[in-house]
């Protein structure tokens, strides 16, 4: 067989976890040791995750793990001398964690040399690629590309034990070494390799390489006279070359760039940069300076400069050197950029004079602090203008210039005319303190460059309004504006002064409007401008503890918003109505209408008693699908009702005036003075049928939830959730709504229901039939007049028994097949168990049932019935335990040893809710041990007494979404340890744990290890008052390669995210303290950056 693929070109072997090698040696065939396969035209070669790979031929493995003299590392390495491939040319190696090599010492002299392209992927336990052996052979390699090798610490590795095959110098083809997301690498090549090779052309690329030192030694340096390129992104370099030794380098350093705080390019830049070409240096945020002006005399050949995002930046070339007379002169500079540099003050503060000649070109953008270029003697002969920013119109890209005499004056006219932010897009205000005391007066906009798409105007003590007039023209392109923590703004818009032909240009792409903590803030503009100012594609509207704004509009305001989608208002603490009269002007608008608005929130209003506060009007929101209502104790109604016309003295939350005809969801809580959500009496014009799903929470006035005639019409209602209300039925059986002789089922589609803690309850649909057949989720707690079994009683012709108990088992098992044939989750509180243990009940009554709930253990001696579980429910796939006293789950230990019963192996999901004496979730070495192996869904909600979740590290290999809610006892979440098991997770909630310090602690066992989260994309942290950091571990590497959106919301101690090297490359939607980013978090940002800053 091995003979016979002589011809073999192309080979590929993917995703084979148990293969341990290619070639088997058949029983009584085995080839002689010595013999060595040969692929001779082998040219492609792929190999990836194959999780058990040991060598090409299994019976070499075997003979050699029984030598005496077999070397370890051989036994790791992916080719040894039994195999050669003298004709490959590209040779990709992908997921193969077993390997920590590549070559061991004994290649067969003619493999590999014709080898072109190595390309090294996620080869997570490799700390070399080339050892110094193999590089005489590689005499063709012009590619080598590493990736995601969590171990990789070196990639050329001198080896002085090993000396190349008879060359004491080899010249390297290598023309590209492309190296990305290396974490652990701390050198490209060992300090002494340069003995052994020659670089020649080379093209060098470096990205999230965190542990990254330096780049080059002196000596290797000295053999890098034709490197060409040169990029580096997102890593922590201190020194790109030692200094002591080098003279005369050409190379074209293309890019240099990472989130670095420890960043010192200056202290590495030799005084020899002679044939520098291009020079090109980002996100650096540790750089203070480029180079000192005896590094510039030298730039000779220097033709284009960029320097972009290093927030630390003050000067360009430092003043240390600097002497009277002395001349810098960039003789071939043609190109310079400067953009984003928040601290740059000015090119240089030297002495000497700056010579120029050939500059034409420069661009200089989003440098607020840049008051002049350069202040002493300057030469700049060809320079006529400089690029502010650029637009594109049609397709075609245009530049914006400005000029006004000479370069300084142009630099100082910048800013007073804020052409220096023309080419800004995301303005932070309170970055620059010196821009908040000209906001209102002494600035000058330039209309025709302003590219500002997001304006956070925030922490402006002074302010009484956040936008001018003067700017309302100028921010045509802005989509998003941000006002936080102003304590003395009134209102966000100056309209004064403004005439009303202007108002269709005003903020014509405005599409997010957030306010936050404004105590003083009374409305949202100051002129009605004869009510034509309109918000055309205002589209989200957030109003945050503006505790003094008595309502949001007036009804010209209202329909000034013809595509708002989506409004939050909450916690304002003197809010009476949303919208509400203009005083004194009697408005003539009869109906608002708000024709695209979604979604509607209205949270913690304490004194909010409508949402439309006037009388004779209407509110119409005709795509409206969803509604929630909390802690507004003194709401009644949406609009205002007088007397009159109060159905019955009681007002409903839906009068006549008000229509949502798409309404799908509703939530209504902590409503105190709610007393009816709808009308007694059916109404033509208000009807909810696409109502899908309703919750009713803590509104302990309300009478009932549905009357008759609202019932019959929610065919569509899927889903119905009723909790601590004092109501005594749900839908009213004394309204006089007339009915057909022909009875109609209610609810025809509900999948879920859920009923908890409503003492006064007695019946869900008195005197009515209730045929529930889709009914997927059943659950009745705490209402002790309506138990769960009474509650399927009444639906059939059990009704009319006096004592439930008095059912027989065959009469229980047929009606929950009869009445539920599609039930999946079930509620059974411990008498239920009892009842089914103690009567004739087949075991394979539930056989079918994918979900279950156990609740209402309430006796402290309770044992959580672990063998009920196991012998009836061996489908189960979602297991939820609520509200009892279990202090551990399954605590019985041998049922699986003793094979007595089957392991829930088809579990997948686990929510634990209200368990309050829960210490652990699991005993070490028990049955859940096995069972957690296959959790994806796992919750925990209200556990105070829980101080640990993951006990092993072999705990949730699988888990996929993780929530943890109000479980005040946990100071950590996981240990590092446990938490490299958690590689499938894709979403992480943590809310409401007060004692929470962070959420992953080390436990001494992964001090300076890649702790990589590769599958999640979604974080929310929210309400954790002691949480100082995600992680405390300074020695540790947290990777979120997946991440795309991070919530932190109330963490008043939290000042950075993670003490060790973070890497968050696809995050581009962040909120944090009520500070928004949606699609305009920059890739080189850095989240522990911006969390110092917004903490601070």
């Amino acid at each position: 067989m091995v003979k016979s693929l002589t011809q073999l070109k192309e080979l590929t072997i993917s995703n084979c976890e148990k293969m341990e090698a290619i070639i088997m040696e058949e029983e009584g065939l085995g080839m002689e040791t010595s013999e060595i396969l040969a692929y001779p035209m082998l040219i492609d070669l792929r190999l990836k995750r194959l999780k058990s790979w040991r060598c090409f031929s299994r019976g070499k493995c075997a003979r050699e793990s029984q030598s005496q003299d077999c070397v370890r590392s051989r036994a790791t390495a992916l080719f040894n001398h039994e195999v050669t491939f003298p004709n490959l040319e590209n040779l990709y190696i992908e997921g193969m964690e077993n390997i920590e090599m590549i070559w061991d010492g004994q290649i067969p002299a003619n493999s590999f040399s014709k080898l072109k392209l190595l390309s090294v992927n996620e080869c997570n336990t490799l700390v070399n690629i080339v050892p110094s052996f193999i590089l005489g052979q590689l005499l063709s390699l012009e590619t080598l590309m590493a990736r995601a090798c969590d171990s990789l610490e070196v990639v050329l590795k001198f080896q002085p034990l090993n000396p190349l095959y008879g060359n004491s110098v080899a010249r390297s083809p290598l023309k590209e070494l492309k190296l990305d997301d290396l974490s652990m690498l701390n050198c490209v090549w060992d300090k002494e390799l340069y003995h052994h090779i020659k670089f020649q052309r080379l093209h060098l690329s470096f990205r999230g390489c965190t542990r990254l030192a330096c780049l080059f030694s002196t000596s290797i340096a000295r053999d890098l006279i034709q490197l060409e390129e040169l990029e580096i992104n997102q890593c922590n370099i201190v020194e790109l070359i030692e200094k002591e030794g080098l003279d005369g380098l050409s190379i074209n350093v293309e890019a240099i760039e990472g989130p670095s705080h420890e960043l010192k390019v200056a202290s590495s830049f030799p005084s020899y940069f002679q044939h520098l070409k291009t020079l090109d240096v980002s996100h650096c945020h540790g750089l203070s300076n480029m180079f000192t002006s005896t590094m510039a005399t030298n730039l000779v050949e220097l033709t284009k400069l960029r320097i972009s995002k290093c927030e630390m930046l003050t000067e360009v070339i430092s003043n240390e050197g600097g002497k009277e007379g002395h001349v810098v002169a960039f003789n071939q500079l043609k190109y310079m950029e400067l953009d984003g540099l928040t601290r740059l003050r000015c090119f240089s503060t030297s002495g000497y004079t700056l010579m120029f000649p050939l500059l034409k070109d420069i661009i200089v953008s989003r440098c607020p602090k840049m008051k002049f270029f350069y202040e002493g003697p300057m030469e700049v002969p060809k320079m006529e203008r400089v690029q502010v920013g650029s637009k594109k119109r049609y397709g075609v890209k245009k530049c914006e210039y400005f000029w006004k005499g000479n370069l300084n004056m142009t630099i100082q006219n910048m800013f007073e005319e804020m052409a220096t932010f023309a080419g800004t897009m995301f303005m932070w205000l309170s970055e620059f303190p010196e821009l908040i005391g000209k906001w209102h007066g002494e600035l000058n906009p330039v209309t025709s460059s302003w590219q500002l798409k997001t304006l956070v105007v925030d922490k402006c003590p002074s302010f009484v309004n956040a936008i001018p007039s003067s700017f309302m023209l100028v921010l045509e392109r802005m989509t998003g504006l941000q006002v936080h923590d102003c304590e003395a703004l009134e209102e966000i818009f100056d309209l004064e002064g403004l005439e009303v032909v202007d108002c269709n240009q005003m903020l014509p792409q405005l599409q997010y409007l957030y306010l936050v903590n404004l105590p003083k803030l009374r409305q949202l503009w100051n002129r009605d401008l004869q009510g034509t100012m309109c918000f055309n594609s205002l589209a989200h509207l957030s109003l945050y503890k503006c505790s003094n704004l008595r309502h949001a509009f007036v009804p010209s305001m209202a329909r000034c918003l013809p595509h708002l989608w989506k409004m939050e208002i909450k916690d304002c603490d003197q809010m009476e109505g949303v919208i509400t009269d203009e005083e004194g002007q009697g408005s003539a608008v009869e109906e608002i209408t708000f024709p695209k608005l979604m979604y509607i929130t209205l949270e913690c209003l304490p004194n909010l008693t409508s949402f439309l506060l006037w009388k004779n009007h209407m509110l119409e929101c005709p795509k409206l699908s969803m509604l929630s209502i909390a802690h507004c104790p003194k709401m009644r109604s949406l609009t205002w009702q007088s007397s009159m016309e109060i159905d019955n003295g009681t007002p409903s939350l839906f009068p006549p005036q008000v229509q949502f005809p798409q309404l799908m969801q509703m939530d209504l809580s902590h409503m105190d003075n709610l007393s009816k959500i709808w009308t007694d009496g059916p109404l033509e014009t208000l009807t909810f049928d696409c109502l899908w799903e309703v919750k009713v929470l803590n509104c302990k006035s309300l009478e009932n939830l549905f009357p008759y005639w609202v019932a019959t019409s929610l065919t569509k209602l899927g889903k119905l959730q009723v909790e601590s209300c004092e109501i005594e039925e749900i839908v009213a059986s004394g309204d006089d709504t007339p009915r057909s002789n022909t009875t109609q089922d209610l609810f025809p589609k509900l999948t879920s229901l859920v009923l908890h803690d409503m003492p006064r309850l007695k019946s869900f649909c008195p005197n009515l039939p209730l045929n529930l057949p889709l009914l997927k989720e059943l659950q009745v707690t705490h209402c002790e007049k309506l138990s769960m079994l009474s509650f399927v009683a009444s639906m059939n012709r059990w009704a009319q028994r006096d004592d439930q108990q008095d059912l027989s088992d065959q009469e229980a098992h047929s009606s929950f097949e009869r009445d539920f044939p599609n039930l999946e989750r079930l509620l059974l509180v411990n008498n239920n168990i009892q009842m089914i243990q103690d009567g004739n009940f087949p075991d394979d009554m539930f056989s079918k049932l994918e979900a279950l709930t156990l609740a209402c253990f309430h006796d402290k001696k309770a044992a959580f019935p672990s063998i009920f579980l196991l012998e009836r429910f061996q489908n189960l796939q979602s297991l939820e335990v609520l509200c009892s006293s279990f202090e551990d789950l399954f605590p019985n230990e041998g049922l699986v040893e003793e094979r007595k019963h089957p392991v829930l192996e088809n579990l997948r999901e686990l929510k634990l809710n209200k368990l309050h004496n829960l210490k652990c979730v699991w005993r070490e070495d028990s049955l859940v041990s096995k069972i957690l192996q296959s959790i994806e869904t796992f919750e925990v909600w209200d556990c105070p007494c829980l101080t640990t979740i993951f006990p092993t590290e072999t705990s949730f290999q699988n888990l996929r979404d993780l929530v943890v809610k109000n479980s005040s006892r946990l100071v950590h979440l996981v240990t590092i340890s446990a938490v490299t098991n958690l590689v499938h997770l894709n979403f992480m909630t943590i809310i409401g744990c007060e004692r929470m310090k962070e959420v992953v602690t080390d436990d001494g066992s992964r001090e300076g290890k890649v702790i990589s989260f590769e599958k999640l994309i979604w974080l929310t942290l929210e309400h954790l008052p002691n949480l100082e950091c995600f992680s405390s571990i300074p020695s540790c590497i947290f990777r979120f390669p997946s991440l795309r959106r991070i919530k932190v919301e109330e963490c008043p101690k939290m000042k950075i995210f993670s003490k060790g090297t973070l890497s968050t490359p696809k995050l581009n939607s962040v909120t944090l303290f009520r500070y928004k980013w949606k699609g305009n978090w920059e890739k080189g940002d850095d989240l522990n950056t911006t969390i110092q800053k917004l903490s601070a």
